[in-house]
């Protein structure tokens, strides 16, 4: 047998790391595949959740509540920028993950190369918007005078990069699309340690790091910002090259891929605009509870931000084992395998929920603890506290709802999943903030979020059982034909 050239054993290569990314979907066993899938993911939330609490802890240090503040006003439009990446971070890779359990892999890739350029265009549309309403729109999220400078320089940064986040968030959901969770960690996180050293040098006018003596550039927020926008390049450059070097990857952002094909849009669509309208309401939901905070004082407001980053990491790490069950899920729904889809979704349920009960114990016995790494206001500590204890209410139930509503975006079911999502970020909580607020003040609006994750658990019980029995006497019949 001749011996095979240089190019040849890189084809070869090539091939058995695209069949090894497969048969993870395929016929690893469940509790393996859902690991070896999630754990990366995971790991990219907490890089990516690392970086965003970095952000808010070097603020911290500033003993500056404004410039604290501002970064949590500026988190509703920083969803919106989330959002426009979600369209095609979430709505494309069900597709491609149910066309590559098809077989149809050409199909797949024009999937990711339509939503590469149609991604990055609307990215510009944002940007010109944001610079046609920046004041408007920085009165409209909740700023105060002490508060409304530092907000500016900080949105302007991310926003005028916001092309670039768009991008690395979409080539994301690709990357876990077709099973390459690992290298979606490694870009994202390699993005999230150059934030994290950038931070320091960007934020401060002068600090200390193994007994040196450094000089930053005194940015303040402004330079927090400039710092994230620098890893989100970097993660993005990977991810571009996985996708053009090499031909690693099993989809394409090729041009020559690109056809405007309306079919795939709408399935895109059906799922990837729900979503980002969830984000869109999230972002809404943000500035009405910022807004109601406000009334109390700028150390409630500073309080509120610390203690939605301990929300957020919770439901970012929970999203993120949902994220690596996707693909499993999309594969053997395309596939037809729904023996599979449904012991991959037990398997993610059970981890989820097991990760959020953990959270809620820490958040519900160490509060303070959490509160003083982000600050040491004793007004912001006790206010902090006080949140913390109230959210732990409903943070079991967060695995249970993420899980439910992937299951029925990897299905197909997008008005389902999107009532779901909707339900948490808006149809409950946003009634419930005013409604508490009136009846008891503080202590009321911020049971509203907590409230509203109990309502939402209920709800995606009702819609999801119905499309499991379906799927779970579709399996009988295909064991019995076996």
């Amino acid at each position: 047998m001749p011996e095979l050239t240089k190019a040849e054993r890189k084809e070869q290569k090539r091939k058995a790391s695209q069949q090894k990314r497969l048969a993870l979907m395929d016929n690893v066993p469940i509790k393996k595949a859902i690991l070896s899938l999630a754990i990366p993911t995971v790991i990219t939330s907490i890089i990516q959740l690392i970086y965003n609490l970095t952000d808010t802890y070097y603020i911290g240090q500033l003993n500056h509540p404004q410039q604290l503040a501002a970064v949590s006003l500026s988190f509703p439009v920083f969803m919106v920028v989330q959002a426009l990446g979600n369209i095609f971070a979430m709505g494309t890779p069900h597709f491609i993950s149910r066309k590559l359990g098809a077989k149809e892999f050409d199909l797949a890739k024009r999937a990711s190369a339509m939503s590469f350029y149609t991604a990055f265009v609307l990215g510009l549309f944002m940007v010109s918007m944001f610079y046609l309403f920046r004041d408007g729109l920085l009165h409209m999220i909740g700023t105060t005078e002490g508060t409304f400078e530092y907000t500016k320089q900080y949105l302007t940064v991310i926003v005028t990069f916001g092309p670039i986040s768009v991008l690395q968030i979409s080539m994301s959901g690709f990357l876990r699309a077709e099973g390459a969770t690992k290298f979606s960690m490694f870009s994202t996180s390699f993005g999230g340690i150059m934030n994290i050293i950038l931070d320091p040098f960007f934020i401060f006018e002068e600090f200390s790091i193994f007994g040196l003596h450094i000089t930053g550039f005194g940015l303040g927020v402004q330079g927090a910002a400039i710092a994230t926008v620098i890893g989100n390049c970097m993660a993005m450059i990977m991810s571009f090259c996985f996708f053009t070097i090499g031909k690693r990857s099993m989809l394409s952002i090729n041009p020559k891929h690109f056809r405007l094909d309306w079919s795939i849009y709408k399935e895109i669509l059906k799922i990837g605009v729900p979503s980002a309208i969830s984000n869109i309401f999230m972002s809404v939901g943000n500035i009405i509870s910022n807004k109601v905070a406000s009334q109390y004082g700028d150390m409630v407001l500073a309080a509120q931000s610390v203690a939605h980053k301990g929300m957020q990491i919770n439901f970012m790490m929970t999203m993120g084992f949902a994220m690596g069950y996707q693909p499993l899920a999309g594969y053997n729904y395309g596939a037809k395998n729904y023996k599979r889809l449904l012991s991959g979704m037990k398997t993610t349920l059970l981890f989820a929920t097991i990760l959020c009960s953990c959270f809620a114990l820490f958040f519900g016995f160490f509060p303070e603890t959490f509160m003083r790494i982000f600050s040491e206001n004793e007004e912001v500590i006790a206010n902090g506290k006080t949140i913390l204890r109230a959210m732990i209410i409903s943070m079991p139930t967060i695995g249970c709802q993420m899980t439910f509503m992937t299951t029925l975006q990897a299905t197909g079911q997008a008005i389902k999943a999107m009532i779901i999502n909707l339900g948490r970020q808006c149809f409950f909580v946003l009634p419930l903030i005013f409604l508490l607020d009136y009846l008891w003040g503080f202590h009321g609006f911020i049971y509203a979020q907590p409230i509203a994750g109990i309502v939402t658990v209920i709800t995606a019980f009702i819609l999801t059982v119905p499309s499991l029995v379906k799927l779970s006497r579709e399996a009988e019949q295909q064991t019995l034909k076996a």
